[in-house]
């Protein structure tokens, strides 16, 4: 067997992980806009219902939760729930959203 999904970039995982775990409205904002935003555009581009994630058993449940709220079709499964020798080629990387600056907008 094979099994295509979506992965999260490591450390944007743990970070997911860390701040959801405690409380899922503890997440950052600028991160939570960004994941949704990418999920919604590789969902998209496999088809309705087609699109699976792969992530830490922690961060499983949150993960499936945000998205069923945002309105995202996709399965999300955890690499504990995995057999031992399923073949895994992802599909591509979700990516932390790039850090903002630290300068603030002004109005003239």
């Amino acid at each position: 067997e094979r099994l295509a999904p979506l992965l999260l970039d490591p450390l944007f995982e743990r970070s997911l992980a860390h701040s959801w775990a405690g409380d899922p409205a503890g997440v950052d904002p600028q991160g939570a806009i960004a994941l949704r935003e990418q999920v919604a555009r590789w969902a998209h581009s496999v088809g309705r219902g087609r699109l699976q994630l792969l992530c830490g058993s922690v961060l499983r449940p949150l993960l499936a939760e945000f998205l069923a709220r945002s309105g995202i079709e996709a399965e999300v499964l955890a690499f504990s729930e995995l057999p031992l020798d399923l073949s895994i080629e992802p599909l591509g990387t979700i990516e932390a959203p790039e850090p903002r600056s630290g300068k603030a907008a002004t109005a003239d």
